[in-house]
């Protein structure tokens, strides 16, 4: 049979075991809260943000500031036969969104040429990856 002292000593190394094993989950259970939270906190701050852009536009867009399509889109908004949202995801097929999506996608390629790097291939508007940026 085993000695009763070594028994006494596995067992304190057990417990003390047990108790580092504790410590460790606990910090790791409120590590994992704080990213929760961190998480939490910044979403609520850029729907924020984006709620506040959006009433930026929706109030330009109404004074008619953004021009007369955007001003149609702006009522059609505010009488909730579309969203924002509906416009630039394409559920929302009025004439105005039609033609502020394709104004949109023009504007977007015209961006894309003027910034294009003078020996990017066809299309490649942000030409061939530079080698000393890894990651690409």
């Amino acid at each position: 049979m085993s000695d009763p002292g070594d028994l006494t000593q596995l067992l304190a190394q057990l417990r003390t075991s047990t108790a580092r094993a504790r410590q460790a989950s606990a910090a790791y259970v409120q590590q994992a809260r704080e990213i929760r939270e961190s998480a939490a906190r910044e979403r609520l701050r850029t729907r924020s943000e984006r709620d506040e852009a959006l009433r930026t536009l929706q109030t330009r867009a109404r004074s008619g500031e953004l021009g007369e399509q955007m001003r149609r889109i702006a009522v059609r908004v505010d009488e909730g036969d579309a969203s924002w949202a509906d416009v630039f995801r394409a559920r929302d097929t009025s004439p105005e969104a039609l033609a502020l999506r394709e104004t949109v996608g023009r504007a977007g390629e015209e961006w894309r040429r003027s910034h294009a790097a003078p020996d990017a291939p066809e299309g490649d508007a942000a030409g061939p990856p530079d080698p000393s940026v890894r990651g690409r």
